[in-house]
């Protein structure tokens, strides 16, 4: 009977231990390779420009700007143009957004930049907190607005960490502690 309470301890303690977190992914829309840069812990810029605009000052500003940052962080980045119908599935209240840059990363913020992006320090203020270096004034100065996603708001490990402990995780490690310190100190021998 005592090896039976003493195994169940032991069991509620470890049974804690995997991850009871809900698993959350992006909109079944999309397609795989966002989801897989997604779920691998990925940077991702999803864009859109209006292609008519492709002879105008401003636009070869911006493909300059974009270029460069490619150039600079393209590894770190899943880089992919979407259309409006896909961004409207992610972001709420972007309706009427006609250009723009999206940033996401599992568990981080997500920002989005409703237009072209002009200045170049945009793309380093997001590259730097998706990496985890410090960010300084100028990059707050230039970071997009941060977004909620649609569907189910994109939770990933916490920077640098293992995810927090649930409730009903530490429930099952202290009634496991409980248990196991109580056999322990009654002097009853648990394994023969």
């Amino acid at each position: 009977m005592l090896r039976l309470l003493f195994l169940t301890g032991i069991f509620l303690a470890l049974s804690g231990f995997s991850n009871n977190s809900e698993k959350t992914h992006l909109p079944t829309q999309l397609n795989q390779e966002i989801k897989d840069a997604y779920e691998n812990g990925q940077a991702i810029l999803l864009y859109y420009v209006d292609p008519k605009d492709n002879r105008t000052e401003t636009y070869s500003d911006w493909f300059a700007y974009f270029e460069e940052f490619k150039a600079a962080e393209g590894t770190d980045f899943y880089i992919q143009a979407i259309d409006h119908q896909e961004l409207t599935r992610l972001v709420s209240g972007s309706e009427s957004v006609e250009e723009f840059s999206l940033f996401i990363k599992a568990g981080y913020p997500s920002f989005l930049h409703p237009d072209i992006i002009l200045e170049p320090q945009v793309y380093g203020a997001v590259a730097n907190i998706y990496s985890g270096n410090v960010v300084s004034d100028m990059d707050r100065a230039f970071m997009p607005g941060e977004v909620r996603l649609l569907e189910k708001e994109i939770k990933g490990r916490p920077r640098g960490g293992e995810p927090p402990l649930d409730i009903p995780l530490r429930l099952y490690i202290n009634i496991g502690i409980i248990i196991t310190s109580g056999l322990l100190h009654s002097g009853i021998r648990v394994i023969s």
